[in-house]
């Protein structure tokens, strides 16, 4: 309560700036029964051509049945802070 506000993913998606990335890993947490889990990644996210791609862990939540869609090696669009402390991974309900 004494931090900053957190930063929504909905905002992050919203008006965050757009990079491309490169899944490392991806994990469903929680139950089986969770119908939207949270789902962790880890990317290797390439934001500038002419900058050095940097690792960046994302935790958002998603439908059961998209997040299984994800796979490692893949490609994704994804949206970026201005600090780039954080992003979100768009998919086929946003937007």
């Amino acid at each position: 309560s004494a931090g900053p506000k957190p930063i929504l993913t909905s905002e992050i998606l919203a008006r965050g700036d757009p990079a491309d990335a490169t899944i490392l890993s991806v994990r469903t947490l929680g139950s089986f029964l969770d119908v939207r889990p949270m789902v962790r990644f880890v990317l290797l996210v390439t934001a500038d051509p002419d900058d050095e791609p940097f690792e960046l862990e994302v935790v958002q939540s998603l439908p059961r049945g998209v997040a299984k869609q994800f796979r490692t090696g893949e490609s994704v669009e994804i949206r970026l802070t201005p600090d780039r402390s954080a992003g979100a991974v768009l998919w086929g309900g946003w937007g």
